[in-house]
């Protein structure tokens, strides 16, 4: 039931590409053009995106999202927790960043809500349907991931998180995203490659570890995930994980060809 679900996951995910076909001129995410025309595709779906800016030991942008209470005139909730101060750049990049990721979960997760009401179905098809829904409501753990000190607990982790079904097209999606909209004409295999590159020459010691970091310093956006797992990955060195990897830049790929046919869209009609 596993692969069904993941591959339910990956084209409801999908339909993002929908919501951004009807944005015009979607050139760049943070220049603060289509903050409006997110809020309104939120509204649309019943999210209510709430902003809590009060934790003074926040140090990064985090996102959460939710089904709302029933008394609610919202479906979904997204919960934007900020840093309580003004933010730089990168944590406004960020912002959008998470909105994103968590409105692909979150059209996941109405995918799943809009099944077939249990009660128009027969008894064991209504047991699966509820079996579906309670595992999309929980979500995975999410786990932060640090290349330093690494261990094989910390790495197995982060790649149970990063390849759960709940997340691994969200992750996908983000880092397509990011790749597309970076405009620094570095496509996801171009980053992959590289990425292995500097992992391979810092772990057979032909860099330093400073050379390291300030690869790692220059990675913007979701960029750092692809990253990450693939130092993950290449710290286990599992075959099955390997696979996995494969399949997961499959996916990135595919999501990336579909911004890419936005970006020719939005260039024929302008």
């Amino acid at each position: 039931m596993e692969e069904n679900l993941e591959l339910l996951n990956e084209t409801l995910v999908d339909r993002i590409f929908e919501k951004f076909e009807k944005i015009p001129n979607v050139n760049n995410l943070y220049d603060g053009k289509i903050d409006d025309e997110l809020l309104n595709i939120f509204d649309s779906y019943k999210i209510y995106v709430q902003v809590l800016q009060d934790d003074h030991e926040l140090n990064a942008v985090r996102g959460s999202y939710a089904r709302a209470s029933k008394e609610s005139s919202y479906k979904y909730i997204i919960r934007l927790r900020l840093p309580d101060r003004k933010l730089i750049q990168k944590e406004e990049r960020d912002v959008i960043n998470t909105l994103l990721h968590e409105f692909a979960h979150l059209i996941i997760l109405r995918g799943i809500d809009n099944l077939a009401p249990p009660k128009l179905i027969n008894k064991d098809r209504s047991n699966i349907v509820k079996r579906i829904q309670e595992r999309f409501g929980l979500g995975a753990i999410p786990y932060d991931f640090k290349v330093d000190n690494i261990t094989t607990e910390k790495a197995i982790k982060f790649l149970n998180y990063i390849f759960d079904i709940t997340e691994r097209p969200v992750f996908a999606f983000s880092i397509a995203c990011s790749c597309h909209f970076d405009r620094n004409e570095e496509n996801a295999q171009t980053l992959f490659n590289v990425n292995k590159k500097y992992i391979l020459d810092y772990e057979n010691k032909r860099i330093s570890k400073e050379s390291r970091d300030k690869y790692i310093s220059r990675i913007k956006d979701e960029k750092i995930f692809l990253f990450l797992v693939q130092y993950a990955v290449y710290f286990l060195s599992d075959r099955k994980l390997i696979l996995k990897l494969d399949s997961f830049m499959n996916l990135i790929k595919k999501y990336e060809n579909r911004f890419k046919k936005l970006g020719d869209e939005y260039e024929l009609s302008s």
